[in-house]
């Protein structure tokens, strides 16, 4: 697996963590999940473009 495959797969994780369905996560605002997304995407980009 590529260092970009790698990546994504842990953003994806980390977002998934993140989101506001789980009770640990329910007392926090958006930002969290905003921000691993925003770098998921950054990511994503980054590996279609070939940069990773």
């Amino acid at each position: 697996m590529s260092t970009g495959g790698f990546l994504f797969l842990v953003l994806l994780i980390a977002l998934i963590v993140a989101l506001p369905i789980w009770p640990f996560s329910r007392r926090w605002t958006i930002g969290p999940t905003m921000i691993i997304g925003l770098l998921l995407v950054l990511v994503l980009v980054l590996i279609l473009i070939g940069t990773i």
